[in-house]
């Protein structure tokens, strides 16, 4: 007799804090590989009026991490933060995994 086991792979959530312009601070929760500029834009922490709709295009949904662990930027990010404040991130630009459970973002 075979033994069959599901294939179906679960996801794993985890919750971030959210700051507005105006210094309003949500927790987020996030499913894995899970954009932050979805989680921000969908909670209504960040607007997405006037952005490429997180298609790392514009420049514009710039975060501060202000607590936590995100990936480095990668070349065609820092090439839209040329002359954003010093530790701009592009919300877009983050993908949201297990490493990143209970940081902290600034929009700016």
């Amino acid at each position: 007799m075979a033994l069959s086991f599901s294939t179906q792979s679960f996801a794993r959530f985890g919750s971030i804090v959210g700051i507005s312009k105006g210094g309003d601070k949500k927790t987020l929760e996030y499913e894995d590989d899970q954009n932050l500029f979805e989680v921000l834009t969908g909670a209504g922490v960040l607007s997405a009026d006037g952005t490429c709709n997180g298609n790392v295009a514009c420049g514009k949904c710039q975060v501060k991490v202000v607590s936590g662990n995100v990936p480095a930027a990668e070349d065609d990010e820092k090439e839209l933060l040329d002359g954003a404040p010093a530790g701009a991130r592009l919300a877009c630009a983050i993908t949201l995994g297990g490493d990143q459970n209970g940081a902290v973002f600034q929009v700016l």
